[in-house]
């Protein structure tokens, strides 16, 4: 294997699965390692809080070359962190300074559970010439202006996540601060914060708003995005809302009409009483010419703590009555059942 040519080891190295696997070729010699710590350093992501400390101290104890290499870090521990435990916990201060020597970096995200919002307050100064992609939980009211800050800094972003906090009332977006961020395409998270958002007209093409509270303007919402959206290139949008009405959904059709997928559905995961007004999707689907993929998250009720599935005749009627009123639509799924026209026009289920 050391005989193969530099390039061919590049490739062997790509598909090794995990990243562990990676740092061991690194210590088989200098030119495994020259070839390999690109590789392993390249993108970054991290489950536990440990390893995010350890990977912090790593990078700037190490070599500068290996900061040098970083295009994407992420940070998303895959199980509720115990502050008083200190395997989870992490220093902000050493996190925020392995930001400052990532000078390619491209990507960052940080799930980090912070209520009292001590991460954000490393960001007051934290500049990132390449950042494009950024993720966040939204701060509390105390950490609000250094997030916009950062945010004002890195306006060549152009794809944002910012979490809403469950049961966090959110400000409202008619007294905060505007944050302009002209090249965004992309927008995941809380739906009020979007709406503080100046965006370039015909940047955005994919939104998804993961919880929608009850107090939000959701007509508002939609004239906000049909504001920032080109009505010649298709559009994406996923809403998870336990407060979407017929009348919204309406809205919806008439100010989003070049949507190409649509997912409703409900944010808690609970029963989502949208039978009474199921067959008014017909009214809904109808304008939107463009629209490919609908999925709705209605195929299960719960009762007594048990899920009840609906019969795939029911669904079936429905797919079929909403491509008669959408002859562009390809695919759709009713909760956990995917639908999909064939080239004779038939529905088949997956």
């Amino acid at each position: 294997m050391p005989a193969l040519p530099t390039e061919v080891l590049h490739e062997i190295l790509l598909i090794l699965p995990t990243p562990f696997q990676r740092a061991k070729m690194t210590r088989v010699c200098r030119r495994f390692n020259d070839i390999a710590a690109p590789i392993l350093y390249r993108d970054i992501n991290l489950g536990t809080l440990e390893r995010a400390r350890r990977c912090c101290d790593t990078l700037l104890d190490g070599p500068p070359a290996h900061a040098d290499y970083v295009r994407s870090f992420v940070i998303f521990p895959i199980y509720s962190c115990r502050r008083d435990h200190p395997n989870d916990m992490i220093n902000y201060s050493r996190l925020s300074q392995a930001l400052r020597i990532m000078p390619r970096l491209g990507h960052l995200h940080l799930w980090i559970p912070a209520e009292d919002d001590r991460l954000f307050w490393n960001f007051d100064s934290l500049d990132i010439p390449n950042l494009r992609r950024f993720g966040i939980n939204q701060p509390g009211f105390r950490s609000e202006a250094i997030l916009s800050k950062f945010l004002a800094r890195h306006a060549a972003l152009t794809h944002l996540e910012i979490i809403r906090p469950f049961k966090l009332l959110e400000i409202d977006p008619k007294f905060a601060a505007k944050v302009r961020l002209p090249q965004l395409q992309s927008y995941r998270g809380s739906a009020t914060y979007f709406m503080r958002l100046v965006v370039a007209k015909g940047c955005l093409t994919h939104a998804e708003f993961w919880d929608i509270p009850g107090e939000t303007d959701l007509h508002g919402l939609f004239v906000y995005l049909s504001a920032a959206m080109n009505p010649n290139v298709p559009f994406s949008l996923k809403l998870l809302s336990d407060v979407l009405t017929v009348e919204l959904l309406l809205a919806l059709s008439r100010w989003l009409p070049n949507i190409q997928t649509l997912e409703l559905g409900p944010f808690t995961g609970l029963a989502f009483s949208v039978y009474h007004w199921e067959r008014h999707l017909v009214k809904v689907l109808e304008p939107l010419k463009h629209l490919i993929v609908f999925n709705i998250s209605s195929g299960c009720n719960v009762h007594n703590n048990r899920t009840v599935y609906r019969p795939w005749l029911q669904e079936l009627a429905s797919v079929r009555e909403w491509g008669e009123c959408c002859p562009s639509l390809k695919v759709s799924r009713i909760h956990d059942r995917e639908w999909v026209r064939a080239e004779d026009g038939a529905w088949i289920t997956l």
